[in-house]
């Protein structure tokens, strides 16, 4: 249940730069200014909450050795969702995009998020300097995410993580 919990809010506050622009179009189209503030919130509470989440995760999780095969960067993610954070831009300069479509897809995505394996990369994280790796392991899964502030080399270096929840690990030792 925990799990779930986690995932649920990770992945919240993970698309809190979507709502975020989102409203300050909704604002800029001269539309209601409760929406604005509603869609704020929604944002900013589960990123306040995933932060104190995580940096107690991080001091209170139970190690896991790992054996990784592979170790790969996976920043470079991160400018694919700068593209899809500013796609509601797009309705400012294009008169036929309607808004409201654009956030069923958002929730879609998000549902999608929550349901698969699927661990979208926290922005959030990124601005306190965490990167994030794709990792391999020798019990044969290959698509593990970490989250680590230490650059890896080499998967050698990688010994000690924990689970944030199914496909998302800590790096323990890189605090």
């Amino acid at each position: 249940m925990a799990n779930k919990f986690y995932k649920l809010v990770y992945n919240m506050s993970a698309i809190a730069p979507l709502l975020i622009i989102f409203s300050i179009v909704w604002r800029i189209q001269n539309k209601s200014f409760a929406v604005c503030v509603m869609v704020i919130l929604i944002a900013i509470i589960p990123s306040v909450f995933m932060l104190r989440l995580f940096s107690y995760a991080k001091n209170h999780l139970a190690q896991i050795r790992i054996n990784a095969n592979n170790v790969t960067p996976k920043d470079g993610l991160f400018f694919t969702y700068i593209f899809a954070y500013a796609s509601p831009l797009a309705s400012l300069v294009i008169d036929d995009i309607n808004i409201w479509v654009w956030m069923i897809i958002g929730v879609a995505i998000i549902i999608t998020a929550i349901l698969a394996n699927l661990v979208i990369p926290n922005p959030l994280l990124l601005l306190l300097g965490y990167h994030y790796y794709s990792v391999a392991t020798e019990n044969g899964i290959s698509e593990y995410s970490l989250i680590s502030k230490k650059i890896y080399r080499n998967n050698q270096e990688l010994k000690m993580v924990g689970r944030i929840f199914d496909f998302l690990l800590v790096d323990l030792e890189g605090k």
